[in-house]
């Protein structure tokens, strides 16, 4: 059912997607990367087949395609987005337009230090 040779991306980022999900109904500490590697090696046809998380997969594909994500980097922050590399000024200006102040040599913003 799982062709590992297709190099199907999107069919892999839902597989990975699947099994963290499913690991992080996991408890333990080490256990986790243990399972992960169960998950996408050996038991990853049961989880695509069985579509047991489909419903969040689903809704974590579709976060990215919310703010139209169509590549990386994307930087997103109150709703409003760049994609792709940038210069540094984009990016000020995107966190001006989210309400964001500049800092201080202190760490704190600068309406703070008067």
């Amino acid at each position: 059912m799982f062709d590992l040779s297709t190099r199907d991306l999107a069919r892999y980022g839902l597989l990975y997607l699947a099994c963290g999900t499913w690991a992080d109904t996991l408890s333990g500490d080490g256990a986790i990367h243990d399972a992960l590697f169960k998950a996408y090696f050996v038991d990853a046809r049961n989880v695509i087949a069985d579509r047991r998380f489909k419903d969040a997969v689903d809704a974590d594909w579709a976060k990215p395609r919310q703010f139209g994500v169509t590549g990386v980097p994307t930087f997103v922050a109150e709703g409003r987005g760049v994609v792709g590399a940038q210069p540094y000024e984009m990016l000020v200006q995107l966190m001006e337009a989210a309400g964001a102040r500049p800092r201080g040599d202190g760490g704190e913003s600068q309406s703070d230090s008067s």
